[in-house]
C-alpha cells in the first residue's frame, strides 16, 4: 500500500538545485504533512509527483500516465492549483505560472528566466522560445476568469470520477474555484490551502496577501507553504477525510496571524531570500484577478 501525491508546490519540497540556501538552516522535511500522512495511514512509501509551478493539465496528465501503477488499495492525494496556469512547454511542466516568465505590467517575456530554468537540460531552445511566445499571447489575449473557472471545474470532475470508481482519492483545493460544487464524494470540502498559508501572516492594513508579499518578497521558505504547526493540523484533517469520510474543513482550526517581519526567520525553513533565485520569482500565483488586471493594464 502506497501514498501517491499529485499537484503543485503545496505538496512539494523546494528544489535545492535551483536555490542559494542559507545552509546554516536545515529544513526538517520529515515534518511535512505528506510524510506524516504516509506514516499515519500505514503506507510503505510515498510516491510524490507534486511539482512547484505546475498546472492542472500537467497534474492530470501525470496522474493518467501513472494510473496503471496505482491500485485501489493505495491512497491518492490530488492538490488542485490555480486554474490560470497552463502547460505550454512539454519539457517543463513546472514552468506554467505566467508570472514567473512574463514581466508585469508591460507584458514582455523574461528570456533570462527561461534560460535559467532550462539551461541544464538538452531541450530544443528554438521550440521552447516559440512555445513561450504562445503562452504569453494566450495569457494576454485569450485567457479570462470565466474560462479558467470552468476549466478548474472540469479537472475537479475528472478526479471526482475516480472516487466514484472506488479509488481512495481525495481532492484538496489549493485555491478557491467557486464553480466547483463538490470536491469530494461522500464528504464536504470547504476553504483552500492558500488561505491557510496567507492567514499565517499578521495582516498589513487588513490585507493578508500584502503581508505575505512584503515579508517574503514572493520567496516562500516554508515547506509546502505552511508552518510546521499547520502541517500537523492538515495531516489529521486529510486522514480523517480519507478514513472516516469526515468533512474537510480547510477554513477552520488552523493557527493564524502569528508571522511578522520580525519573526519570519523562525518559519522560513529553507532560509530563502529575494536573491535565492536569479531574478524575481513568485512561488505562488496571485490568481485570476491579477491576470485580469494585467490584461487591462497592457491593452
Amino acid at each position: 500500500m502506497k501514498l501517491f501525491l499529485f499537484g503543485d508546490s503545496f505538496g512539494s519540497f523546494t528544489r535545492r538545485s535551483n536555490t542559494k540556501l542559507d545552509m546554516s538552516k536545515t529544513a526538517d522535511e520529515n515534518t511535512s504533512w505528506w510524510l506524516q500522512l504516509q506514516k499515519k495511514l500505514g503506507c510503505e512509501k510515498t510516491v510524490n509527483f507534486c511539482l512547484a509551478g505546475t498546472s492542472l493539465d500537467a497534474t492530470q496528465w501525470k496522474f493518467d500516465t501513472e494510473l496503471p501503477n496505482i491500485s485501489k488499495e493505495d491512497y491518492i492525494v490530488v492538490i488542485h492549483t490555480e486554474p490560470s496556469r497552463r502547460w505550454f512547454i512539454k519539457e517543463c511542466p513546472g514552468l506554467t505560472n505566467f508570472q514567473n516568465f512574463i514581466n508585469f505590467p508591460n507584458g514582455e517575456i523574461r528570456w533570462d528566466w527561461i534560460e535559467f530554468m532550462t539551461k541544464n537540460h538538452d531541450y530544443d531552445k528554438d521550440k521552447i522560445k516559440r512555445q513561450v511566445q504562445v503562452a504569453r499571447d494566450y495569457c494576454l489575449f485569450v485567457a479570462n476568469k470565466e474560462m479558467e473557472m470552468l476549466y478548474g471545474s472540469a479537472i475537479a470532475s475528472y478526479f471526482y470520477k475516480y472516487q466514484t470508481k472506488g479509488y481512495k482519492l481525495i481532492n484538496i483545493p489549493a485555491y478557491n474555484i467557486p464553480t466547483v460544487d463538490d470536491w469530494n464524494f461522500g464528504f464536504a470540502t470547504t476553504g483552500s490551502l492558500v488561505d491557510i498559508a496567507d492567514y499565517e501572516f499578521v495582516p498589513m492594513n487588513n490585507d493578508y496577501m500584502k503581508a505575505f508579499t512584503t515579508i517574503t518578497q514572493g520567496m516562500d521558505g516554508r515547506i509546502g507553504h505552511l508552518s510546521k504547526a499547520n502541517h500537523n493540523i492538515l495531516v489529521d484533517k486529510i486522514y480523517n477525510s480519507l478514513t472516516c469520510n469526515s468533512d474537510l474543513l480547510l477554513e477552520q482550526d488552523f493557527k493564524q496571524e502569528f508571522i511578522t517581519a520580525d519573526n519570519w526567520d523562525e518559519y522560513n525553513d529553507y532560509g530563502l531570500t529575494a536573491g535565492s533565485f536569479k531574478g524575481q520569482v513568485r512561488e505562488r500565483p496571485l490568481g485570476t484577478k491579477f491576470l485580469e488586471k494585467f490584461k487591462k493594464d497592457t491593452k
